[in-house]
């Protein structure tokens, strides 16, 4: 099998795995989250974190499609979804700069390393400006 052709099956894979998860017809896709597009991906036990903010496609801006309302719990039937809004966390803080941080934070909950050891690697690696801001968004998302 040549790579266009490889690639093509990946494609139609994808497009089966979204026809059975989407409450709508097929080639409206592009309304669906990024998690449930990639959700086929996840091992069997692994976690699927989710940032709940919801970012409306153009084809629903402009009224072409409908926004799926249950992605959360589809993706929940069958996989352990965490789900959290990092945006509005990291605005808490003041930065939303430090949404990836949260979202570290979340994932870091569910690896097998102690908190005080991210606190650690954050403090090494970024700006000494931004350790203290970095190391609460950190823990916003740990304690999520």
């Amino acid at each position: 099998m040549n790579f266009k052709e490889e690639l093509e099956k990946k494609k139609n894979r994808v497009e089966e795995i979204l026809d059975a998860y989407l409450p709508q017809p097929a080639g409206e896709q592009q309304t669906v989250l990024e998690a449930m597009r990639y959700a086929h991906f996840l091992k069997k036990d692994g976690v699927l974190i989710v940032n709940d903010q919801r970012m409306d496609p153009m084809t629903v801006v402009t009224g072409a499609a409908e926004y799926p309302e249950d992605i959360l719990e589809t993706l929940g039937k069958d996989h352990k979804v965490v789900s959290i809004d990092a945006m509005a966390e990291a605005k808490k803080l003041g930065n939303a700069r430090v949404f990836n941080t949260v979202i570290i934070g979340v994932a870091a909950k569910n690896m097998d390393f102690k908190e005080e050891e991210w606190l650690s690697v954050i403090e090494k690696t970024v700006p000494p400006k931004t350790v203290e801001l970095n190391q609460r968004a950190f823990k916003a998302g740990f304690e999520a």
